[in-house]
C-alpha cells in the first residue's frame, strides 16, 4: 500500500469513528487502558491498538462471521473506504494486543452497580448479586 494512503486510513480510525461501540466504550478510555497496560503501538500501523480492541469487542457481537466479515461490518459505516486486512493480519494484531488490555477493560466496564446508598442491594452488610469467579 502506498504511503499516501496511510493518513486517510489512520484518520478513518479517529476517536468516535467506529460506530456504536464508541458510544458504550469511549476511545479515551481505551487509550488510557492501552497506556496503562503498555500496549500502545510503537509505530503507525494499519491496525492501531485501539482498533484491535474494538475489533475484539465486535467479535463477540458477530460470532457467526469470520475475522474479515467482522472487520468489514465494524468499518462499514466509515466515511472512507478502508481496505480489509486478511485474517492472518487480524490474528497477529490480536496476538500483539494480548489479554491485559481486555482484562483492564473488563475491570473498567464490569463492577457492582449498587452503592452503599442503595439499601435494596444490601442484606446485613453483604451485597446481593451474582458470585463472580476470577480466571
Amino acid at each position: 500500500m502506498p504511503d499516501s494512503a496511510m493518513p486517510d486510513t489512520v484518520s478513518a480510525f479517529a476517536p468516535g469513528h467506529l460506530g456504536a461501540l464508541t458510544d458504550y466504550v469511549p476511545p479515551q478510555v481505551i487509550d488510557e487502558i492501552l497506556a496503562q497496560t503498555r500496549r500502545t503501538q510503537r509505530r503507525v500501523r494499519l491496525l492501531p491498538a485501539r482498533v484491535v480492541v474494538y475489533f475484539v469487542l465486535a467479535l463477540t457481537l458477530f460470532p457467526g462471521r469470520g475475522y474479515g466479515g467482522v472487520f468489514d461490518t465494524m468499518t462499514s459505516g466509515l466515511d472512507i473506504a478502508v481496505r480489509s486486512p486478511g485474517a492472518a493480519a487480524l490474528r497477529a494484531a490480536r496476538a500483539r494486543l494480548g489479554v491485559a488490555p481486555l482484562r483492564a477493560l473488563w475491570d473498567w466496564a464490569c463492577g457492582p452497580v449498587a452503592t452503599r446508598a442503595d439499601a435494596r442491594a444490601w442484606y446485613r452488610g453483604w451485597r446481593w448479586g451474582p458470585v463472580m469467579i476470577s480466571v
